[in-house]
Order: C-alpha cells, then structure tokens, then sequence
C-alpha cells in the first residue's frame, strides 16, 4: 500500500498496521494521515491528533467488505464482561439492580426450569419487546462478533479460554463473563473489520490486520494452544436477535 509520510503524533505501531490492512482503502488511510498531519503541522497535540483520527474512523466504520460465506444456520459469538452487560441492561430498565442481576443470571441457568422460564418471559417482555426508543442493543456501532466452529465447542467446553483467545483488553484472571450468540442471518452490514472499526488505542494496543484475533500476551498457558477466530464487524446487534440461554462464565485463571 502507498501510503503518504507518517504524522509526527501517529505511532509506529497504528501506522504499520494500517500499512498492512485492505488495500482497497489506501485512499481512505491516505486521507486519514493528511488530516493527522494537518494538525502536527499546526502544533496540535498527541490528543488533538488521536482525538481527529477517531473521529476520521467513527464517520467511516463498515468499509471492510462483506462477509458473504455464512452457512444457513450459522452463529456468532459476543463476549463482554458481566457487569458491562448488567450496567446496558440497568441503563435501559426501570428496575431493582439486584433483580435484573438474578433474572439475568437465570438467563444461563436451565437447571431450574420455572426459573429459567421466568428469566425468559422477562427478557421477551421487558428487554425484546419492550417500549424504548430504539431497539436494545447487546453493544454499540460496531459490533465486534467472532465466528464459531460448526460444534460450539468453544462457547460450550472451552468458555474460560475465550477472552484471552480473542485479546479482549479488559481480560483478566477469573473475571465473569457473559458469552452471546448471534443468528448470522440477522446481521445487518457484516463486514470484515478494518483499522478504521478499531479506532486508534485498540489499533495500538489489540487489532491486528488479517480478521483474526489474537491472543492476549499474558494468558493463561493453557490457552495458548489454541488459534485466534475470524473476526468480523456488524451495525448494532438486537437483544431480540441472540438465541437463548446465554452463557456465563469466569475467564481462566492465570496461575
């Protein structure tokens, strides 16, 4: 890819990267980078040039191209931490934390039929169908989904390994988790992920161009054999479009 000169604020690391992504959008990268440079020439900041780089991606998220192999029943894979997934849920009902918290839980435990049951009448009622002013959403503009092996395993018999798999930067040892999964013909706009989806800390920090993920470097050892997932990047995702029940789990301990 043809790139123009780096900008003084970009670093080494986020420039590189975007050298090796799709080159379908070198004129979009290059266009990016003028921007940046404009503002180093100017004597901006550090911040004022990351804060310019973003604000390039967030109006250019979904420029990779279209995922268009998904098998007729295909699922995809959503991981966050537990309390993130509370703090969304909390954020959009009017309700006591701590019952949100148990009916959620029940969400993953079928154990208890009649519990399991409850949990799902409430989740269609309150969080599917219920009056908000937009549809509720698992995680916001975009959101990043891996692709899973035609068995599940991975959410079913290998969970705690999972975030450390996909280099989730908010991974640690023991940390709950709540795993989604999403019907892949609910999707709207998959895309192969670009440089301009991660924004500039994660650029740095986690993504990598290819559209897999990687392992986080201090995981747990037990994990490390294991290959990253295809990755791919989708417009908000519906509540109402995850299968049930949802898994929790804690991420693997690093010993």
């Amino acid at each position: 890819m043809n790139l123009r000169p780096k900008p003084l604020h970009l670093s080494d690391t986020v420039y590189e990267k975007l050298g090796r992504d799709d080159p379908a959008l070198e004129d979009r990268f290059n266009e990016l980078l003028s921007i940046v440079d404009a503002i180093c020439v100017a004597g901006g900041s550090i911040d004022d040039a990351i804060q310019a780089f973003d604000g390039y991606c967030v109006s250019h998220y979904h420029c990779g191209a279209l995922v268009l192999n998904f098998g007729p029943n295909e699922a995809l894979g959503h991981i966050k931490p537990e309390r993130a997934a509370l703090n969304n849920l909390e954020r959009l009902l009017p309700m006591d934390k701590s019952e949100i918290g148990r009916l959620f839980a029940n969400l993953a435990d079928s154990s208890s039929r009649a519990a399991y049951e409850e949990a799902k009448l409430w989740f269609e009622t309150e969080i599917v169908g219920g009056v908000f002013a937009s549809p509720a959403t698992i995680s916001g503009d975009p959101t990043w989904l891996f692709r899973l092996s035609d068995t599940l395993a991975e959410i079913t018999d290998d969970a705690e390994c999972l975030p450390w798999r996909l280099g989730l930067p908010w991974t640690t040892s023991a940390v709950p988790c709540v795993a989604y999964m999403v019907s892949a013909s609910s999707l709207i706009a998959c895309r192969h992920p670009t440089a301009l989806d991660a924004k500039y800390q994660y650029i740095e920090q986690v993504w990598a161009p290819g559209g897999r993920t990687m392992l986080k470097a201090d995981s747990p050892t037990e994990c490390g054999g294991h290959g990253g997932f295809e990755e791919v990047v989708a417009q908000p995702v519906r509540f109402a479009d995850i299968r049930l029940p949802i898994s929790r789990f804690n991420a693997r301990t690093v010993v």
